[in-house]
């Protein structure tokens, strides 16, 4: 068919047989022309047959065709017969034999309620929508996506495998992340790409559906290819846009509370006494009174409930949030849960774990050639009852035994003082004035006298400082660019002065200036409040001093290693300590370096590591999620918003916007079954008025 005609025929029938199909019609009118051939008979009157009379006028040859309803009737029916025939279909956005690739979002906020029964739920509702409407020659695969992506099933044309598949969908816990599932997308996108069902071929575009709520930032440096998207935005959309409202906001109030945040740590100012602390956000309009319990889960490995320690009631004001506190006894390691008793769209995030793990005083080696000023720090006799400290000389570094206990982690935290080692040691590790071992910092540039402009305050390590504006520096080098996972910590006009590396589960914060050397100094950060308060910081994000481990709270589905000391090659049993019938046991192995490697679940639990039945570790799995707890929706565009406002709400993959949709055009919608049912009702209507007539 023509450009803008909805409808379009498909069909491979060679035009001989449709020159013979075409022919039915006209035989059915020459039936109606037919001189029956009768026997003649004399009778004495033709009263009593005016019928036979009628039957020879309308056979007699040349006759001209009467309105005769049967004769409409049943040329009608054959119409419709070969109508359906030429396969006629609505025409979606793809053509016949396309590919379709569904990506469904299964992240946390996909279990919102501001839907019924759930987002999730009318995603895998649309979704299979979506494989009814194929045609037999269109293929599709299933993709789920969270912060990870899954292929649930390739491509097949076979639709009841797909609709299997779909409903066998679970929701998690997890953050979303979709530039995984486009990576999986547009690897398995590809043209002549054999297939379970057929091949699909390069004259065919592939389609990505993605139905998701956009709880999710824009993707960047991403190429769309050969995939044509569509995105389906599921849940409630924004209202309609005001005149005068703030243009650059676009998400809206929702009926939901969140805790975003919550630690537990030893009171050092008051012995024998827990602070747990933590925050809550009201993501409504209206303002919120809640009543938070803190509750104690048994470790016993018991199915014993969790008993009740405290409770408090907090009022929130409308999209803010506010701090709460708890303050309990120290018996010694302690599984902890907080419940926000609120009735909201987001059940998920109303609750929140942290764990007191076995007191220990973690290890802490200084690798320098004497630099007095961090030296006083951690001799000082505050910190000196919270850590086991260690100083070594960068030349004893070539021993033997100090590379055993590097390649072992024996240390929670290694500090290099302008000096690096040839192999990272197994532990996170502070490096002033130096670079990790191995090609990832390879290019660095030297620069004088920079300027801090700013300092990442989101980071813990960075919580409290003040008075980075106001340091000196005389030289500092700067990794630039900066290598993949690498995040500023602190920039300067010159680039970022100090960044933090993932490394294998640890974690690298590189200062890219020393202190001083044995002729000078090179900063005067050590004689400003942020500096001890950056080592204390480090020491209780990288260290676990104080009880705040960075090992001791995970999110969903996030892997690392947790350090088991003196027992290698032993198996430790993980045990969920809520007994949720999501939460699995499981056992890992210690490897040779003394550490395990965890992959927490993709739900929120608090977990015991345990070595035939002694408790080795405590450790918790919170979402934690600022954009997962937001429920207003990414993607729709508010009824009356202008032009240069609505663009905003799009998303964006790489450079280009995509404007979200509440449901899909879909694959082309057959409808040569509405064909054939027309014309069998069409025949049954003659058949019904034929044998009337006769009965007369």
């Amino acid at each position: 068919m023509g450009n803008g005609w909805p409808i379009q025929l498909k069909t491979s029938l060679a035009w001989p047989l449709w020159a013979a199909l075409a022919a039915v019609p006209v035989c059915i009118v020459l039936l109606y022309f037919l001189k029956l051939k009768r026997q003649s008979v004399v009778v004495p009157s033709t009263l009593l047959w005016l019928r036979s009379m009628e039957d020879l006028r309308v056979n007699s040859l040349f006759q001209k065709l009467r309105r005769n309803i049967l004769l409409i009737l049943q040329l009608l029916t054959v119409m419709m017969i070969l109508l359906a025939l030429t396969g006629p279909s609505w025409i979606g956005s793809s053509s016949s034999g396309n590919r379709l690739i569904i990506a469904i979002d299964q992240s946390a906020s996909m279990s919102a309620t501001d839907v019924a029964p759930d987002r999730l739920s009318i995603a895998k509702s649309k979704a299979t929508d979506l494989v009814n409407r194929m045609t037999a020659n269109d293929l599709a695969m299933i993709i789920t996506f969270s912060d990870s992506a899954e292929v649930a099933s390739s491509y097949t044309s076979n639709k009841n495998l797909l609709k299997q598949k779909i409903q066998a969908i679970r929701p998690t816990q997890r953050r979303s992340n979709l530039i995984e599932a486009l990576q999986v997308a547009d690897g398995l996108a590809n043209p002549s790409r054999q297939t379970e069902g057929g091949i699909a071929t390069a004259d065919s575009t592939a389609k990505l559906v993605i139905l998701t709520d956009g709880g999710f930032a824009d993707i960047q440096g991403f190429s769309l290819g050969n995939l044509e998207p569509e995105l389906i935005v599921i849940g409630q959309g924004p209202p309609e846009f005001k005149t005068g409202q703030n243009e650059e906001k676009t998400d809206y109030p929702t009926k939901n509370q969140a805790v975003l945040a919550m630690q537990a740590r030893r009171n050092e100012d008051s012995p024998n006494t827990i602070e747990v602390f933590g925050r809550l956000k009201n993501y409504d309009s209206a303002d919120s009174v809640t009543e938070l319990k803190l509750f104690r889960l048994p470790l016993d490995g018991s199915k014993a409930a969790k008993s009740l320690i405290d409770a408090l009631k907090i009022t929130v004001p409308g999209e803010s949030e506010k701090g709460f506190q708890f303050t309990i006894a120290d018996i010694g390691p302690q599984a902890l849960m907080v419940d926000c008793q609120t009735a909201d769209n987001l059940p998920a995030d109303n609750i929140a774990y942290a764990v007191v793990p076995p007191s220990r005083k973690p290890s802490i080696r200084l690798v320098t050639t004497g630099n007095r000023y961090l030296s006083q720090y951690f001799r000082s006799a505050g910190v000196k009852e919270l850590i086991e400290y260690s100083e070594i000389l960068p030349i004893d570094m070539k021993k033997p035994e100090i590379q055993r206990e590097f390649s072992l982690g024996k240390d929670a935290l290694t500090i290099f003082d302008n000096c690096a080692p040839e192999i990272s040691p197994q532990n996170n590790s502070l490096y002033f004035g130096a670079f990790p071992p191995g090609k990832k910092f390879a290019e660095i540039k030297s620069f004088q006298n920079p300027t801090i402009l700013d300092w990442d305050t989101a980071n813990p390590l960075m919580q409290y400082l003040r008075d980075l504006s106001v340091v000196r520096i005389r030289e500092v080098r700067i990794a630039d660019p900066l290598p993949a996972g690498a995040r500023p910590l602190i920039e300067s006009d010159k680039g970022a002065v100090a960044v933090t590396s993932p490394r294998d589960g640890f974690m690298d914060v590189i200062i890219g200036f020393h202190l001083s050397d044995e002729k000078s100094f090179n900063t005067d950060w050590f004689l400003k409040y942020s500096f001890p308060l950056f080592l204390s910081n480090s020491l209780q994000h990288l260290a676990g001093v104080g009880g705040d481990s960075a090992e001791g709270m995970h999110r969903p589905g996030e892997s690392f290693s947790m350090a088991a000391n003196g027992l290698i090659s032993k198996s430790l049993a993980i045990e969920s300590l809520s007994h949720q019938p999501e939460s699995l046991n499981s056992n890992v192995i210690v490897d040779s370096s003394g550490r395990v490697s965890i992959t927490a679940q993709g739900h929120q639990d608090a977990f015991s590591v345990k070595s035939d039945s002694e408790l080795v570790d405590l450790f918790a799995v919170d979402l934690f999620d600022d954009r997962e707890s937001n429920l207003s929706t990414r993607g729709l565009t508010p009824a009356g918003a202008p032009v240069g406002v609505a663009d905003k709400y799009q998303l964006k993959i790489g450079f280009t916007p995509v404007a979200g949709k509440s449901k899909s055009t879909g694959l082309d919608a057959p409808i040569w079954k509405f064909a054939v049912i027309l014309g069998l009702l069409l025949l049954i209507t003659e058949w019904f008025i034929y044998n009337r007539r006769v009965a007369l």
